[in-house]
């Protein structure tokens, strides 16, 4: 009794969603904007952080540089000359016996 005393004490007796309490609805939905906002805001952050760093910066990025770098690499070796070829391949048998023989 003493709570309803001291809420609707100023408030004019025929409408109660004059007090601002209840007018703002407890403010419930402030709190809730609020949160979701917070919640939501920072999710957004953290995804954002993973998909710009790692997902595009070692996953995507990364691949591609390593693939533009081995086709630098290995387009020296298309010299267009047969003899190279059957020795690129020759070297590549003996390497592979090497491998196995190894072992």
């Amino acid at each position: 009794m003493v709570i309803a005393f001291l809420i609707y004490r100023g408030a004019p007796h025929k409408d109660p969603v004059l007090i601002p309490l209840f007018a703002n609805r407890l403010y419930i939905d402030d709190f809730y904007a609020k949160l979701v906002r917070w919640v939501q805001d920072g999710t957004a952050r953290a995804l954002s952080f993973t998909d710009r760093w790692l997902i595009d910066g070692v996953g995507v990025n990364l691949s591609a540089k390593l693939t533009w770098a081995a086709g630098f690499a290995l387009r020296f070796l298309q010299v267009g000359n047969i003899q190279a070829y059957a020795f690129f391949f020759g070297t590549g048998v003996v390497v592979l016996l090497y491998l196995l023989i190894a072992k």
